[in-house]
């Protein structure tokens, strides 16, 4: 009896007969507690689920824009150290040192700038600082690379970019740390920015003479979406010490020339083609030089890299004696034209001297190799025609007779003022102006 009154108080409490009861208490913990644990269930499942979804939906993207994951946010936002008030009194005081700290917050601050395909736009306000501070005297001259390499991978474009601009020297140069190089490296392969690439490969160029990773890496963008990922690619493979520790090259670039989608590619890496060293490069020159379809650009960049086929700088190791006689026969043709001959390339003839200074090696021994077919008197007088015909491009002509100048020609460019003053052409008041002021200075 005494139970029942007991239980029937406890309904009259509470309201619910079983709460008071123990076996009804244990019943009601175990079904929250499996309740409980089938939302932990679910929402574990949907967790995963979530995950799974965004993981195939960034490696869609990724493999559909042929580019690599978004490089990772570094874990908190990097934060200036100076205040903006001390960045403004350091920007003041025209005699304080760059300090590290000074250069990091000028960096840091120009995250918000507009960036785009220029580079970081040179109107706001955080790189017009940063152009201010670094016109002031370095505390350590190696300083920018060091504080720059931290920040390779921030989440800011505009500062991976001018970062990678001052990082390269820190990773590839003669006393770079050992870890230095593979840092940069981490960043270029993880960069999904086409400009931001291209200022990372714009960096390589020491690198690339010395690792193997960098070349591959190199030779592997040089297929890239964007164009002018492709050209720095190939302004590097036309550096002779590199080019010739790159297996495939010369198929490579040859590739390039012929069927880049972009003539300014097509272009950069006809000019490339020289740094082979490869024979078969010559027969291209020639073809494309000469095919009267062949545009503009595509032409010059081709001259270009046929006059580094045997002079320049730096001067080939084995100059080509073929590319030499059709350099000659473009220069001496009778048909000149504003197209014909180039313009682009004609300045490195300048370099083709047969006189050198005591300290200048690589030049005798150029002239050592070229002289079985070099004939400096021939190359003078083609260069000569060119300056004076005013059939022939202003820059071809402009070129002309820098050329003339540097091969120490002085009294002939006298005379071509006084000739190209008689002319009638819009052009031929400076040129003649130009050969003027030539012939009075000394060779270089």
């Amino acid at each position: 009896m005494k139970a029942r009154w007991l239980l029937v108080l406890c309904a009259l409490t509470v309201g619910v007969v079983p709460a008071c009861d123990s076996k009804s208490k244990d019943s009601k913990a175990s079904k929250d507690k499996d309740e409980d644990d089938d939302d932990d269930k679910k929402e574990k499942k949907k967790k995963k689920k979530d995950k799974d979804d965004d993981k195939g939906a960034t490696s869609g993207t990724a493999a559909a824009s042929g580019k690599a994951e978004t490089p990772p946010s570094a874990p908190t936002e990097p934060k200036a150290p100076l205040t903006k008030e001390q960045v403004a009194a350091f920007l003041k005081d025209e005699n304080q040192k760059l300090s590290a700290d000074a250069f990091e917050s000028l960096l840091l601050g120009i995250a918000d700038c507009r960036f785009d395909t220029s580079g970081v736009d040179y109107k706001c306000q955080g790189r017009k600082e940063l152009s201010d501070g670094m016109k002031h005297k370095y505390e350590d001259f190696k300083m920018p690379g060091t504080v720059s390499i931290k920040h390779l991978r921030n989440p800011s474009a505009a500062i991976r970019y001018e970062a990678a601009g001052h990082a390269a020297s820190h990773a590839f140069g003669y006393d770079a740390p050992s870890d230095a190089g593979a840092k940069y490296m981490e960043a270029a392969k993880a960069e999904t920015d086409g400009v931001v690439l291209a200022r990372f490969i714009s960096g390589m160029y020491s690198g690339a003479k010395k690792n193997a990773d960098v070349r591959d890496f190199v030779m592997k963008q040089v297929d890239h979406k964007e164009s002018r990922v492709r050209e720095e690619c190939l302004r590097l493979m036309g550096e002779p010490e590199t080019a010739k520790s790159m297996p495939g090259v010369f198929e490579k670039v040859l590739e390039k020339t012929q069927n880049d989608p972009d003539d300014h590619v097509r272009s950069v890496a006809c000019a490339a083609l020289s740094a082979t060293e490869d024979a078969k490069s010559i027969p291209v020159f020639q073809k494309i030089i000469e095919d009267s379809s062949t545009k503009d650009e595509i032409r010059q960049g081709c001259f270009e890299g046929l006059v580094e086929t045997w002079t320049g700088y730096p001067y080939p190791k084995t100059p080509s004696k073929d590319g030499y006689e059709l350099t000659m026969k473009v220069l001496e043709g009778k048909t000149r034209s504003k197209e014909l001959p180039p313009w682009r390339g004609m300045t490195k003839l300048g370099y083709a001297k047969t006189e050198y200074k005591d300290y200048d090696r690589s030049g005798k021994d150029w002239y050592a190799t070229a002289k079985s077919f070099y004939d400096k008197t021939r190359l003078v007088k083609a260069v000569q025609g060119v300056a004076a015909d005013d059939k022939a491009g202003y820059m071809a002509r402009s070129e002309s007779l820098y050329v003339l100048k540097r091969l120490g020609e002085q009294k002939m460019l006298g005379d071509l003022a006084a000739t190209i003053k008689k002319q009638t052409g819009y052009d031929a008041k400076g040129l003649s102006e130009s050969a003027e002021k030539y012939s009075k200075e000394k060779p270089e």
